[in-house]
């Protein structure tokens, strides 16, 4: 109780999270009541973000907070197999395999030009993630920052993921989720230009492929190297060869 009144004077924080202290108290008051008299228990990740959310609602609609950064359009392609981009441009395939049991993630990403050829490809395991909605920000986060650092500036994004819906937006997710967006969001930002793009399964298999592998123990040190992998050269060419 203390430590939420404090909180709410403090100037220097986020009015977002400064002023969400009424709603914060409210629904701990309310899952204790539930757990006395129901033995229903909520988790606290679940009673924050429902505070947040409601919180939210409440400082939009009375303006005093702004409001949250744009929506980010995600396009939809309808296509069985991997396309080459439009000659001079970029793709990145983005990838990840969540563990429910372990709460172990893989990540991959593979960046490839306009006649196919593999020019950067990274993976990492992650742990500790507790969603398959968490995996999918984390490996938005950590590709787009990672395109940041390679000086990447002019890319088609591509996931398979049925997280990213067409309108995808950071009131869309979570609150506990809500500074992973924001990251995603700066990250885009830096770019010259993007396009996000929602494509099937079958066009995601190298990524889908290089992040299963990172949950293998023997294959689970990170990296970022230049060109594709050797044992999915043969089907990164073949991909290349399809005339669309």
């Amino acid at each position: 109780m203390y430590l939420l009144l404090a909180n709410s004077k403090k100037r220097s924080l986020n009015p977002k999270i400064r002023l969400a202290f009424p709603w914060v108290l409210w629904q701990i008051w309310k899952a204790r009541n539930l757990f006395c008299f129901e033995q229903r228990r909520f988790n606290a990740e679940a009673v924050i973000d429902k505070a947040m959310e409601e919180a939210a609602v409440w400082l939009h609609l009375h303006s005093f907070i702004p409001d949250d950064s744009p929506e980010i359009t995600v396009e939809e392609m309808a296509s069985q197999s991997w396309e080459k981009p439009p000659l001079g441009s970029f793709k990145c395939n983005m990838s990840t395999v969540w563990e429910a049991q372990t709460g172990n993630a893989g990540a991959a990403w593979i960046i490839r030009d306009s006649f196919g050829k593999a020019l950067f490809h990274s993976r990492r395991s992650f742990v500790g993630i507790r969603s398959q909605v968490e995996a999918t920000m984390i490996v938005l986060v950590w590709t787009t920052e990672a395109l940041n650092d390679i000086q990447v500036k002019r890319i088609i994004l591509e996931t398979s993921s049925p997280q990213i819906q067409k309108n995808f937006s950071q009131a869309s997710l979570p609150w506990s989720l809500h500074s992973l967006w924001r990251r995603f969001r700066r990250a885009l930002d830096r770019l010259e230009t993007y396009r996000v793009v929602r494509i099937n399964d079958g066009c995601n298999t190298i990524a889908q492929n290089i992040a299963e592998s990172a949950l293998q123990v023997q294959w689970q040190q990170s990296y970022l190297a230049r060109n594709g992998l050797d044992w999915l050269d043969a089907r990164i060419n073949m991909e290349a060869s399809v005339v669309v």
